[in-house]
């Protein structure tokens, strides 16, 4: 069973889970794929979740819904990985100063967003930290596809929905609010995607598809039935599924216009259409270098900048 705490004696790949969905899913991807690579088993340390700041938004962890391959850390063997946090600080002092870094074993704890340093590491090893795009999952796409399938059906109101999409020239319109409006720390850290940026890419849509229907994915859906129902005539404003079954309607949509936000990314990059259309906006976060980062990655999997 993948929610067992096993002891393991050989070697392993222990990924630290924490955030929302399109979050856990990432995390998990990268560890899946480094695990798949060495043909080795994938642990999580789902910790995180027991000691959630009640500052920030509250997530439930949601991987157990898909068909993922894991088995959940066991606290000895993240002790005996994971370097502690005294030496942790130890060690970014040392290498602020330029000085040789002896309190962290390299081999066995990465906390990165650095691609190669994660490849390179050979198992056991403990990974976290955060990453955005598909080039570090996109080579083990096949499989990740098959885990991230749901386990159970789909609810009878969202396999209603299903259906319409199904049978639709459908699009997905993803809009991202919550704490990017509500959270000081994140609203300083990330864009607000505007309402010119939906109407410019459903625009855009509109010349490149006949008779699309607009399906909307909102944690704030009654802004978003205010502000986008303006100037969408056709269109389903999509409420109360669970996130992992937006995530599954977003992804067989057979486009997607999403917001600066992990989780339109993801349902997009789920997407097995050949010939789906992928718009994001330019501006995801305020810092210029890391936007740019974001952007090239959108660009190198064919979205369309608006």
């Amino acid at each position: 069973m993948n929610a067992a705490q096993v002891k393991h004696n050989k070697p392993v790949v222990v990924m630290r889970i924490m955030g929302g969905l399109a979050s856990q899913m990432h995390k998990y991807g990268i560890g899946r794929s480094l695990a798949d690579k060495h043909r080795c088993d994938l642990l999580l340390d789902l910790t995180w979740f027991e000691k959630q700041n009640v500052k920030d938004t509250i997530r439930e962890f949601l991987l157990e819904k898909f068909n993922t391959r894991y088995t959940i850390a066991s606290c000895k063997t993240i002790n005996e990985l994971k370097t502690g946090e005294i030496r942790r600080k130890l060690a970014s002092m040392t290498r602020k100063f330029g000085l040789r870094d002896k309190f962290i074993k390299s081999s066995h704890y990465i906390r990165s967003n650095n691609s190669k340093n994660v490849f390179d590491s050979l198992p056991s090893v403990y990974i976290e930290g955060e990453w955005f795009g598909g080039r570090m999952i996109e080579g083990n796409r096949n499989f990740l596809l098959n885990d991230f399938s749901l386990r159970d059906e789909i609810s009878k109101p969202a396999s209603i929905v299903l259906s319409d999409i199904l049978e639709r020239e459908s699009v997905a319109i993803h809009v991202r609010r919550g704490d990017f409006v509500s959270n000081s720390k994140a609203a300083s850290f990330h864009c607000l995607t505007t309402i010119e940026y939906y109407q410019a890419a459903t625009n855009y849509l509109k010349k490149k598809v006949a008779d699309p229907r607009f399906f909307v994915f909102s944690d704030d859906p009654e802004w978003a039935k205010k502000n986008l129902g303006q100037f969408l005539k056709n269109s389903f404003f999509v409420r109360g599924s669970m996130p992992y079954e937006d995530i599954i309607l977003i992804k067989n949509c057979r486009h997607q216009i999403i917001s600066n936000s992990g989780f339109g990314w993801f349902g997009a990059w789920l997407n097995k259409n050949e010939e789906k259309i992928l718009i994001a906006p330019k501006e995801w976060v305020k810092d210029t270098v890391l936007n740019n980062e974001i952007c090239n990655d959108l660009i190198e999997h064919k979205f369309i900048l608006i």
